[in-house]
């Protein structure tokens, strides 16, 4: 089961947590109001469903800020993170009406609402993490004595978890070597892992293997194996698989390829195969979901 969506909130200058609050005498009905059945004033969109990785699994989340006061209320609205610039706007609402802001994709998320010249009212704080397959709405309802209420809106079903399916792996050279370490490199793409690396072993190899490759769901990573192909006795194109006694360390180099459905992994791990049957941890790598 994929992780699920966590909308955390903390409330500005009404105290900590949500206000449920009482309706008063002069404020409109909280509880029946459905955005789909109308359209916002406007609405604040931030980053792009396009660049957004397994979209089906990347939902994005939406606030809809609504104006439950007797009288037109302004909202400053605002969007800001660690890796987006600042996006904003200053929205006039009638009663009964609503301005959404929508989050287009997984990032980190600071989301202020507040009036001009006031504190804010509400803040929201969102991670990477915290978006799944499930498209998630926050409904902040605004009286005219900040009593503010928020609901939370949308399904909760359990989200597939990244699944690997191809993979393949190819040398691309061999050399000798008087000293080094065996090393690999991870870089995530849109839709799988590569991996790059210089496999050390006993002879150059023209060709390996990804011996293992595992995901597991928790703690939501995937462990891949370098080893020599066969029976790891190894045979280099030119002939010659040793190395002489001046530069005694052979190095295969390699790229490798690990596609996914779903969602990517947090966690890579590479490990080669050396001598004797133990393995070596050639690289650990977490993804960077900031961006």
């Amino acid at each position: 089961m994929r992780r699920r969506a966590l909308l955390s909130t903390v409330a500005g200058g009404i105290g900590a947590g949500v206000l449920a609050g009482c309706l008063g005498s002069q404020d409109r009905d909280r509880s029946s109001f459905d955005p789909a059945a109308d359209s916002p004033v406007e609405t604040l969109s931030v980053g792009s469903r396009e660049s957004v990785a397994f979209p089906a699994n990347n939902q994005p989340h939406r606030i809809h800020v609504r104006n439950v006061a007797p009288d037109p209320q302004t909202f400053e609205l605002s969007v800001d993170g660690l890796s987006i610039d600042e996006h904003a706007t200053t929205v006039s609402v009638q009663p009964d009406e609503y301005a959404s802001i929508v989050l287009n994709g997984p990032s980190e998320y600071m989301v202020r609402i507040g009036r001009p010249g006031t504190p804010e009212l509400q803040t929201f704080f969102f991670e990477p993490d915290h978006f799944d397959c499930n498209e998630q709405a926050a409904i902040v309802s605004v009286p005219a004595d900040d009593a503010i209420e928020v609901r939370g809106v949308g399904p909760a079903t359990v989200c597939p978890s990244p699944t690997p399916a191809d993979h393949s792996i190819a040398v691309t050279g061999t050399s000798c070597r008087r000293e080094g370490a065996s090393s690999a490199r991870v870089a995530f793409g849109p839709d799988g892992i590569g991996i790059t690396g210089d496999f050390f072993w006993k002879a150059r190899c023209d060709t390996l293997s990804l011996d293992s490759v595992v995901y597991r769901e928790e703690p939501d990573s995937l462990d891949v194996v370098v080893a020599p192909a066969g029976d790891g006795s190894c045979s280099s194109p030119d002939g010659d698989a040793t190395c002489p006694d001046s530069d005694p360390i052979a190095v295969t180099a390699y790229e490798a390829t690990v596609a996914f459905e779903h969602d990517l992994p947090s966690v890579v791990r590479v490990f080669h195969l050396v001598a004797g049957g133990s393995q070596h941890l050639a690289a650990e790598v977490t993804r960077d979901m900031s961006n």
